[in-house]
């Protein structure tokens, strides 16, 4: 839900709630899968999204303004700050998941490269 540099169409209102629902679900699978863990860190570069899973008590979003690193200003350095952040937090995970449905980016790159500067498990989630 940020002005993308590819010009991909935005999707409808109603697409958009089930990409959310779809990820929502996904993170509530993973919380049963670690019962153990009290917090689940959640990443995205959507905004709205990142609101919806704040919602849920044993999600923790990093606070801060989310940018695309191609569209934001390189001069101002407090841009980066969430992002990097986001990637600190992730390299220190205990394992880290990354998931794409449908029309979806793949934020492998960004995940990937995260867990790998911490030595971290990384499973890619698909459907």
């Amino acid at each position: 839900d940020f002005k993308d540099t590819n010009f991909h169409k935005e999707l409808e209102t109603d697409e958009k709630e089930k990409y959310i629902s779809k990820c929502l679900s996904v993170i509530n699978r993973l919380r049963i899968k670690h019962s153990n863990v009290p917090k689940v860190l959640v990443t995205s570069d959507s905004p709205v999204f990142l609101e919806k899973a704040s919602s849920l008590t044993y999600v923790y979003v990093i606070p801060g303004t989310v940018i695309h690193m191609d569209s934001v200003n390189k001069n101002i350095k407090q841009n980066d700050l969430k992002a990097f952040l986001d990637m600190l937090m992730i390299s220190k995970a205990e394992c880290c998941y990354s998931y794409s449905y449908g029309k979806m980016f793949k934020g492998t790159k960004f995940a990937r490269t995260s867990a790998l500067i911490g030595k971290r498990k990384f499973i890619e989630i698909t459907e």
